[in-house]
């Protein structure tokens, strides 16, 4: 992806880049979606976390991480069956329903910050459980990534 030929480190910070993007929007890199369904996320994430060193740090690549980015996460991950229960994964995507919106301005930061903070605890929780694979860390990261643009606002 990185055009060296080789899958390797590097090709995780391709996807990273692109992430989230879709076919014909500006930033979609068509290298970066593998499974060619038109979007680059946890699939394609999977797939070359799969084929690279372990020493690779694909647990700490920067994503562009959106509400509507972790809810297609959320659904890819069902659809891959890395996430194994049902139930697991609607209450995961009513948490992040219900953060974003907590966003619509009617809410305090700390009421979003709440929210986010229990969706990781989920994700914890339910990590080799019934979330498996490269989706835990994804939803991790997806979470705190949120998480890190809304400040307290209360001590």
């Amino acid at each position: 992806m990185n055009g060296d030929g080789i899958v390797s480190c590097p090709d995780l910070a391709v996807i990273a880049e692109a992430y989230g993007s879709h076919t014909g929007a500006s930033d979609f890199n068509a290298w970066s979606d593998l499974n060619n369904d038109g979007v680059i996320n946890l699939l394609d994430f999977d797939i070359v976390s799969k084929k690279v060193p372990a020493s690779c740090p694909n647990q700490n690549l920067v994503r562009n991480v959106t509400f509507e980015s972790t809810l297609d996460d959320i659904q890819a991950a069902v659809d891959a069956e890395l996430i194994t229960n049902r139930g697991v994964a609607n209450a995961l995507a009513e948490q992040f329903k219900e953060a974003k919106f907590a966003t619509s301005g009617r809410h305090e930061s700390d009421d979003v910050r709440e929210i986010l903070i229990a969706f990781v605890h989920l994700v914890n929780a339910q990590t080799g459980k019934h979330i498996l694979g490269i989706a835990a860390p994804v939803l991790r990261q997806d979470g705190t990534a949120l998480l890190s643009q809304f400040p307290r606002t209360k001590n």
